[in-house]
């Protein structure tokens, strides 16, 4: 797994390197790439190969975005919390995916270096059709607003749950609503990026 992991996040500052070249204005302003629990638990080894991609494509670190799962951080907490820290540092950014599937308590979430939560599609599947989801979700929305990181939706697939996550607040979103996934070539053509702001982006 850690063999893999190395070799998508080579592949991944790569292509955004390549697509800056091809078209700068077009491309994307971030690649994304998720991280392991194998690759979570190698701690400072991790660093070297963040390290080590971003030289070898030229790609400046807040070209890169790392996604851990809220599971693999609360399964060691501290040792994620150092991790994640030191790669902030660095200065990638950070997004924490699947947020409400896990099981962290809210108190924590303060402590990480995110840039980003990730609320997890299921909530979103349901936003519009349930009130207690819908209550979760603008209560997470506001949570994680406040404490200053980025709110994005993960899932969206009907123009009604992005009336409703405008209505909550929610900063970004994501989805096959926005667009379907499309091969590395093609990417440069699409109508949409992969992430599209709901509401203009403000310092908190």
């Amino acid at each position: 797994m850690v063999a893999v992991g190395q070799w998508v996040l080579k592949e991944a500052c790569q292509a955004l390197v390549t697509w800056r070249l091809l078209d700068a204005h077009r491309a994307p302003k971030t690649v994304s790439v998720n991280i392991s629990r194998a690759e979570l638990a190698m701690g400072s080894r991790l660093l070297d190969h963040v390290r080590d991609a971003l030289s070898a494509a030229g790609l400046p670190p807040n070209g890169l975005q790392l996604e851990v799962s809220e599971r693999e951080v609360v399964r060691d907490p501290e040792a994620s919390l150092d991790v994640l820290r030191q790669l902030r540092h660095l200065g990638v950014s950070l997004a924490m995916d699947a947020f409400g599937t896990g099981t962290s308590p809210l108190a924590i979430l303060r402590r990480y270096p995110f840039d980003t939560i990730k609320i997890d599609r299921s909530f979103v599947e349901d936003v519009t059709n349930h009130r207690d989801v819908l209550a979760v979700m603008h209560a997470m929305i506001n949570l994680v607003e406040n404490l200053g990181m980025s709110s994005l939706a993960e899932g969206v697939e009907e123009p009604s749950q992005v009336c409703v996550l405008q209505s909550l607040g929610c900063r970004y979103a994501q989805g096959l609503y926005f667009g379907e996934p499309v091969t590395a070539e093609k990417l440069l053509g699409a109508a949409r990026p992969h992430a599209v702001a709901l509401v203009p982006s403000m310092a908190l």
